[in-house]
């Protein structure tokens, strides 16, 4: 079944932009299209598709004019800068997105990805007051949620770098949250609550507890070990600072990251732990 041209698409082509002859171009500019009425879509499945990523940074530019005030196109072109490693203008566009998308109430697997994903952007541009800013937006977006798994992500989000005195409240609720589900991660989190607040001991405890725990990943046992050097550097127990500080580096050697905020976090956890 061959599919009508999208009238966006046309105006496209008689600017020159796009030509409708060009087949990846035709399905980047279709999956760009279905943005605006798809709730679930944060990010573009193949944005890169034969190899053109500068047309599809061109297609999203022209279809957030056309749509200003749809979080999720600007989320997808986010994304697109932080593959790109552009990181000052994907924390721009994440920040904007934070606030066009306050109001929605989806809390989908690639809603709170993409939030999570805008947090790391706003760190790996160096704008920790940024930073901040937008931890407390992705706090008041999901302050209702009950589901276990949206708080950790928000709570991790929140809690990876310094948090605000603002923030600190609403982010240990969603960390308290997060432990109502038995698992590694929200021992994570309850363990970086608690350091944040500058309890230590306990910031100690839940890190060896989540990792002695099941169902871990590589990604979450980089973390708890970063956190749990830095845990034990703030009570002055320089030996398992050292052990934990090299666990965590050995572990990090020749890694690939699935997703853009896990390296993130593990990297500016390993910078927060080798400053100290």
């Amino acid at each position: 079944m061959k599919f009508p041209i999208p009238f966006f698409l046309i105006v496209l082509s008689l600017t020159g932009c796009v030509s409708i002859d060009n087949k990846p171009e035709l399905a980047i500019e279709k999956e760009v299209s279905q943005f605006i009425n798809n709730s679930n879509a944060y990010e573009l499945k193949n944005p890169n598709v034969g190899n053109n990523s500068n047309k599809t940074e061109l297609l999203l530019t022209r279809a957030i004019r056309l749509n200003p005030s749809n979080p999720r196109l600007i989320s997808a072109r986010a994304k697109l800068y932080a593959d790109q490693n552009r990181p000052k203008l994907a924390a721009r566009d994440y920040f904007s997105f934070s606030e066009l998308d306050l109001e929605s109430d989806v809390e989908s697997h690639e809603a709170t990805i993409a939030w999570m994903d805008g947090a790391a952007a706003q760190v790996l541009a160096e704008d920790l007051s940024s930073y901040q800013s937008y931890c407390l937006n992705m706090l008041r977006r999901f302050e209702g949620t009950q589901d276990t798994i949206v708080a950790e992500r928000v709570a991790k989000s929140v809690l990876f770098q310094k948090t605000s005195k603002e923030a600190l409240p609403m982010a240990k609720k969603m960390a308290d949250l997060a432990m109502k589900n038995d698992w590694p991660h929200a021992r994570f989190v309850k363990g970086l609550a608690n350091y944040r607040a500058g309890n230590f001991k306990a910031a100690s405890n839940y890190a060896e507890e989540c990792l002695s725990l099941p169902k871990r990943n590589v990604f979450l046992d980089i973390q708890a070990n970063l956190l749990l050097a830095m845990a034990s550097n703030a009570q002055g127990d320089s030996a398992n600072y050292k052990a934990s500080l090299s666990k965590a580096k050995s572990q990090m050697e020749n890694i690939k990251y699935y997703w853009f905020h896990n390296k993130v976090i593990c990297q500016s956890l390993l910078f927060q732990a080798e400053k100290q």
